[in-house]
């Protein structure tokens, strides 16, 4: 349908699409008096809008998680059909939401809980598969394949949220946790990782190409655009980690770990983020950048 409006004393014309299967009455208020606001969504335009970007998304969502199932599948005889729950869990309260999300008065609310849980399905996969690997090649033989690359501090310890039944360092299990290591370390590991000599230049490329598919923008590549990073964050309440290979004017391999932090809220000017990103931009100010790139400094 088109819609058309005239402002007269300026002789211009203003045509409007609406280009919607939807024929009938808008389902929400188009006004943003807070009439139907929720803590999700201020009104009706905004709540149609997210009924529009979800009926976009949901085509490649339903294609993206039968991608995963295929490749499960194919996975299942080495590392357990189990492994299926978690994508069939989210699978189905996905399916549930879009099913109801027409329906209801509040549909934030149902994608909400749907997108909260499959982000606790992917942390139970991750885990999974940390787990899986630690158990198929056995944390012995980690811990000794480290002291050959002689980084006799970097350990792991025990399996994710198994300490107690499958710790091999009961003392360090309890003093650092699933594993320790020293910011030197890591460093060192990573320059290992870019000359090839972690395990194998094969290897190794396949590894730093999953660091790079890492999306977080918040610590040392804070105030990067354009650059390209294969880097390993971590983040806790009072902790923030990132190491990683960046590619500058010239390849820098840098690492900052922080624990114990004052600063323990979950927002985007936590202090230790920023100050990590502070720390990324001087590096970059000393070494240069690639063409087309940029580091805002403050």
């Amino acid at each position: 349908m088109k819609l058309r409006a005239e402002c007269r004393p300026h002789g211009t014309r203003i045509s409007i699409f609406d280009l919607t299967e939807h024929t009938g009455p808008p389902r929400y208020s188009n006004e943003l008096d807070g009439t139907h606001s929720s803590w999700l969504i201020e009104g009706g335009m905004d709540r149609e809008r997210m009924l529009d970007m979800d009926r976009i998304v949901a085509p490649v969502r339903q294609r993206s998680f039968l991608v995963m199932a295929a490749a499960l599948l194919l996975c299942g005889p080495w590392l357990g059909w189990w492994t299926l729950i978690p994508l069939a869990v989210a699978g189905v309260v996905f399916k549930l939401a879009d099913d109801a999300v027409e329906r209801v008065s509040h549909p934030e609310y149902l994608l909400f809980a749907a997108w909260a849980g499959s982000e606790l399905m992917i942390e139970m996969s991750d885990n999974t598969a940390t787990n899986l690997l630690l158990q198929k090649i056995t944390l012995a033989r980690v811990n000794a394949r480290l002291d050959s690359l002689h980084l006799a501090n970097t350990r792991v310890h025990h399996l994710v949220m198994q300490r107690a039944i499958t710790s091999i360092a009961r003392d360090s299990s309890e003093k650092y946790g699933l594993g320790k290591t020293t910011p030197n370390e890591m460093a060192q590991l990573f320059a290992l990782l870019a000359q090839g000599k972690a395990v194998s230049p094969k290897a190794d490329s396949a590894m730093l190409a999953m660091l790079e598919t890492n999306d977080e923008t918040e610590l040392i590549t804070r105030q990067y655009t354009g650059v390209r990073a294969a880097h390993k964050s971590g983040k806790d309440d009072d902790v923030r980690t990132e190491c990683g290979l960046y590619y500058l004017r010239t390849r820098v391999v840098a690492c900052v770990l922080t624990r114990a932090n004052a600063d323990q809220r979950w927002i985007i000017d936590n202090e230790p983020e920023r100050l990590m990103g502070r720390m990324g931009a001087e590096i970059a100010k000393a070494v240069g950048v690639p063409p087309k790139a940029t580091v805002e400094q403050n």
